[in-house]
């Protein structure tokens, strides 16, 4: 009698899906996403034959029956018989497409180790029953048969490790979608429409673009710099794929000869897609609107996938019109297959070295991409050498494009402190330059006079005074409470001043930055004080700009919003100054503004932000002064133990926990949850541009004060207290200020 095994419950059909079918499709998806990945198709077949060997089992075929919760082992079989085959990356990928990436220990365990099963009764070994079931698979018309022996071989541990999580990645791709295809109607539907990524239309279309956007300017030293890097883009595109730079000065129109670079490398070499990091939430949505206008979406279509957690995707919503965009976003932001994708650098690098699949299941489709790091210089220190050693594999073995952008390239190439020694990065010669003879590009674009500080310090009064004194002035210090004093003393001089702070929303911060460009192009009035976070490539263009002494790097990204065009007749004015509270973000902050410090002595008072030399000098003395490895992530991925390399590398040090804040549709949301209401993972992701996020200490000391509440069964943190227009979240214990 023919027996029918089960790998999934009921779908909309009503039918129970076959547990050879389901190995079939994913054994035929994991292939094909090996191969297009760079692997072995063989190898991503097996893993697909074998990932779900153990729902061979009596107790799995129960429990779709009974529906229960009874946990019912199932992955460690198939990696068992990849393990006697030695196949170890195979079975690492097999053994995590639920639970993630283990150690090498705990895979060798595995074969001595008892099934997980619950009421398993007598205990037996994963090994003993892995047997049975692969004998019940190949009577199912499982292919007999075991993959290649694949094992780690000393000195070529990392690419055995990168390896492993492609492999991984692949696998729960195709086990996901399977499963997807099966459950929903609507969701493979959203998949099947996302548009190609046609490198030269969209690059016809870009370049289109940029005549128009330059049609109406007049010609400047801005403008005609502007056409030598576009020039110079296109030219540079025909190389071989590899390490690039464009180090082109704030305002030199980065962005858009990325972007044109990108598009044509990609059709000159056949490359997949093209993917943007950018560091910071803050200025994702500007740039993506930037790429999305220049390249041209079809109604309803995605050609750029947005994936940050400011992106609202409501799956509650009707299939048609923006909401099937939204839910299409949310998909594909699930696997990155999508032809332009816009993402931050958590997101991208946390990605590359997590341990678990959802995590991991997008980075198969970064292989043969062309990957544009904006702002390349904000890499930390600390995670240089892991960070930059996944690059140089992703290129040498993924056949990865990696595009460092921005006006102060970090030192790569540069011997610096090594564990034995000094030593590069990255080879000296390997990073192909795009722009036209940098330093005479720099020095063409000077747009501002940087004046440098003596000893001496500036009463913040004092500051708001020579501000109000030039009526349209920015202002970037250290603090948030700095920001708010400055604001304050501003007051005195306009009462329309603006404050800019992490303090505020990311919906609230987008308004005041849209109000900010709006004064600034009627040429009215306009003095902000703000934090670091307006260095952030926030587009704005001040005649003046007041900068608290600091990193050298973010001195010169403030100095890139003044007289961002050269319209002025005169240089912009750029004014340094030591604030009499020294106050700043302590770490690699604090570090590298005593490397500043250094090159300020050293230049008699005086640094040149105006060459890039000077940035060469000043991350060669910020990382000779850091550990480039100080959580030792590179041993950890060579010992194989991934949940260590996940621990290790996280890319921002400071946990922030996230506050729902009463302002504007988040008062909505907020009276919801104070309601008792309780929500889901769409609903949560549309509020997350009316959250504030906070630190430990903040976030203790609003729930002291009863400022902020914890609601529903999610946790969500709540502020009940005092949402300033002006500040912001503002907690019972800061300063009494005027708002």
């Amino acid at each position: 009698m023919t027996v029918n095994y089960f790998g999934r419950s009921e779908g909309p059909s009503g039918q129970k899906q076959l547990l050879r079918d389901h190995l079939r499709n994913v054994a035929a998806l994991t292939g094909r996403f090996a191969r297009e990945a760079g692997l072995s198709r063989e190898v991503g077949e097996w893993a697909g034959w074998l990932h779900d060997v153990g729902k061979y089992s009596d107790e799995f075929q129960r429990h779709l029956v009974l529906q229960d919760q009874t946990f019912v082992e199932h992955a460690a079989h198939g990696a068992a018989i990849a393990l006697q085959a030695n196949a170890v990356d195979c079975a690492f990928a097999v053994n995590a497409h639920h639970s993630g990436l283990s150690t090498a220990s705990a895979l060798r365990e595995l074969m001595r180790r008892n099934d997980n099963t619950a009421g398993l009764a007598p205990p037996e070994r994963v090994a003993d029953r892995a047997l049975r079931f692969i004998d019940r698979a190949h009577g199912d018309s499982v292919p007999a048969g075991v993959p290649s022996a694949s094992v780690p071989e000393r000195g070529f541990e990392l690419p055995f490790e990168l390896r492993t999580r492609i492999l991984l990645s692949c696998l729960a791709d195709a086990d996901r979608l399977d499963a997807e295809a099966w459950m929903s109607q609507w969701h493979p539907y959203l998949r099947t429409t996302v548009e190609d990524l046609e490198p030269e239309t969209r690059l016809d279309r870009t370049l289109a673009h940029v005549a128009r956007l330059g049609a109406g300017r007049p010609p400047s030293d801005v403008s005609s710099g502007r056409a030598e890097v576009m020039q110079a883009s296109l030219a540079a595109a025909q190389a071989a794929p590899g390490f690039f730079s464009m180090t082109v000065p704030t305002g030199g129109g980065k962005t858009l000869a990325s972007l044109a670079f990108a598009l044509a490398h990609a059709q000159a070499h056949g490359m997949r897609r093209v993917i943007f990091v950018v560091p910071f939430l803050t200025v994702i949505d500007q740039t993506a609107a930037v790429i999305r206008n220049a390249v041209g979406e079809q109604e309803h279509g995605s050609a750029v996938l947005e994936h940050h957690s400011n992106v609202a995707t409501p799956s509650d919503a009707p299939y048609d019109g923006q909401a099937a965009r939204a839910v299409r976003q949310r998909l594909l932001a699930e696997n990155w297959d999508a032809p332009i994708i816009m993402t931050t650098a958590v997101q991208f690098f946390e990605s590359l070295f997590s341990d678990h699949p959802t995590e991991v299941r997008k980075i198969h489709n970064i292989a043969n991409s062309v990957v544009i790091f904006d702002e390349a210089q904000t890499f930390p220190p600390a995670l240089l050498r892991p960070l930059v050693g996944m690059l140089r594999q992703l290129v040498d073995e993924y056949r990865c494009t990696a595009v460092f952008c921005t006006a102060t390239q970090p030192a790569l190439t540069n011997d610096v402190r090594g564990s034995d020694g000094p030593e590069a990065l990255l080879a000296p010669g390997s990073i192909h330059e795009i722009a036209p003879d940098p330093a005479g590009l720099f020095a063409r674009l000077k747009r501002v006079e940087v004046e440098w500080p003596g000893a001496e310090t500036t009463p913040l009064p004092a500051v708001a005074a020579s501000m109000a004194s030039v009526a349209r002035a920015l202002a970037v210090v250290n603090t948030k409470r700095q920001a708010r004093e400055l604001y304050n003393h501003l007051l005195a001089h306009d009462p329309r001043a603006i404050h800019l702070s992490t303090r505020m929303c990311a919906a609230h911060r987008r308004e005041r930055v849209a109000e900010i460009r709006r004064r600034l192009n009627a040429h009215e009035p306009c003095l902000v004080a703000s934090t670091q976070l307006v260095e952030a490539g926030v587009d704005v263009d001040f005649p003046a700009v007041w900068r608290a002494f600091g990193p050298l790097d973010s001195i010169a990204q403030a100095a890139g919003r003044c007289n961002r065009e050269g319209a002025g007749a005169e240089p912009g004015r750029v004014v340094v100054f030591r604030p009499e509270d020294d106050a700043m973000p302590g770490g690699v902050y604090r570090l590298a503004t005593g490397v500043t410090e250094g090159m300020l002595r050293a230049g008699d008072g005086v640094i040149d932000i105006h060459t890039p030399a000077s940035f060469t000098n000043y991350f060669v003395g910020l990382y000779n002064a850091s550990d480039l490895d100080r959580r030792r992530i590179v041993e950890a991925r060579r010992a194989l133990d991934y949940p260590a390399v996940a621990q290790r590398f996280r890319l921002i040090d400071d946990i922030t926990t996230g506050v729902l804040v009463p302002y504007a549709e988040g008062a909505g949301w907020a009276a919801r949850l104070l309601g008792g209401e309780e929500f889901g993972r769409a609903q949560f992701r549309q509020m997350q541009s009316f959250m504030v996020s906070l630190y430990r200490a903040e976030l203790e000391q609003g729930l002291a004060s009863g400022a902020i509440s914890i609601e529903g069964d999610a946790g969500v943190h709540v502020f009940r207290g005092r949402y300033s227009d002006a500040l912001g979240l503002v907690l019972p214990g800061d300063d009494p200020l005027k708002d």
